[in-house]
């Protein structure tokens, strides 16, 4: 299989303005009092604008509030109105936005009483509504169990990090990720993107639910739901549409017009040749390999459910459906290109199984 269908797992991220978007903690220790009070609450960014909402606990003044502040490079500045009291908080933020750190100074009089101190912030998981998702059609199709995965949030790692071995580790990067409580193995963790592998023992569900750990914190829960299949096709632009991650059966030659693909070998399929398209979410198969370890090769592992595949709109036959020897979680269905098939650079191509369609990508036939 060519590089650069693995590469369709690691997305390339690009990183501009820091963000402290998010569910915070801060923890503020006084000087003059030898008291530690805990802010959790949120952070809203706007350019270099930041908002911010707590909820106090061991706060001699207010049991939750507000302020306003800015963000200039590292430099964060804060004011935090506690029960009348303007606080001041200045520090630092580090370069992935997940930390904070520095002083605070308050007001004379009132109940704070001129408090000085320092304080430290870190910036909790975050899983979006909706975030979790099929990791090849980033669409409708619902998960299913021993399929990959994408998992998007916020503050979900510090550092970009991609798994380099098989079998695929629990804790990548300092974070991990669980399934109704199942460390789940993972492929690659960044700030925003999550991809892993469903766990097995899913099968037959119809929801889970998921969290992430990262930093010693734990984010709150979020709802999945499962299918017995839910097949997704691979795309060369990583997002589940346009042209497909298709080949040439047996060589390294995608299926599309040629020099279309930046570093890869192209041309049209021809009438009569079989194709690999690669996938996932085609649902369990036998042998069934362990979680995060890569596919058999003898036997294989065949899909229990065979799949239908239309070309065009026309019925390809299957020669194969199961998972691609010595990789994990990477499905693949084997067709021959139909002699009526039409021909042209984007000629659409869907695979269906348990009468479930996946998303609907392109090849170039002639």
């Amino acid at each position: 299989m060519h590089k650069a269908v693995l590469a369709l797992f690691f997305p390339v991220l690009a990183f501009g303005q820091i963000n402290v978007g998010g569910t915070w903690r801060f923890i503020a220790s006084s000087s003059i009092y030898g008291v530690v009070s805990t802010g959790n609450g949120t952070l809203t960014q706007n350019g270099s604008s930041v908002s911010a909402q707590f909820i106090f606990s061991g706060s001699p003044c207010a049991t939750s509030g507000s302020g306003t502040g800015t963000l200039s490079g590292t430099s964060l500045t804060m004011n935090i109105n506690e029960g009348g009291q303007i606080v001041v908080f200045t520090g630092t933020v580090t370069s992935d936005g997940n930390s904070a750190s520095g002083n605070y100074q308050a007001p004379q009089g009132g109940c704070t009483q001129g408090d000085f101190g320092t304080f430290t912030g870190t910036r909790l998981p975050a899983i979006g509504t909706g975030g979790v998702v099929n990791g090849a059609s980033f669409g409708t199709q619902s998960p299913a169990a021993g399929s990959i995965g994408s998992l998007f949030g916020t503050a979900l790692a510090s550092a970009t990090t991609a798994a380099s071995a098989v079998p695929l580790p629990t804790s990548l990067g300092g974070v991990t990720v669980r399934i109704n409580n199942i460390a789940v193995p993972l492929f690659f963790v960044s700030a925003g993107q999550i991809n892993f592998q469903f766990p097995w023992e899913l099968t037959g569900l119809t929801t889970a639910t998921a969290t992430v750990t990262a930093r010693g914190s734990t984010s709150s829960s979020q709802t999945v739901r499962l299918a017995a299949a839910g097949p997704g096709i691979f795309s060369i632009n990583s997002q589940g549409s346009g042209q497909g991650a298709i080949q040439i059966a047996n060589t390294v030659i995608f299926a599309a017009p040629e020099g279309s693909i930046a570093g890869a070998q192209a041309r049209p399929a021809k009438r009569s040749e079989f194709l690999t398209i690669y996938c996932t979410g085609l649902g369990d198969v036998d042998p069934r390999p362990a979680n995060g370890a890569g596919a058999p090769s003898n036997p294989v592992a065949n899909t229990k459910t065979k799949p239908t595949v239309t070309l065009g709109g026309v019925d390809a036959p299957v020669s194969f459906s199961g998972l691609t020897p010595g990789y994990v979680a990477l499905y693949q269905v084997n067709v021959q290109v139909p002699a009526n098939a039409p021909s042209g650079a984007v000629v659409q191509l869907v695979v269906t199984i348990g009468s479930v369609a996946s998303n609907t990508v392109t090849i170039a036939v002639e």
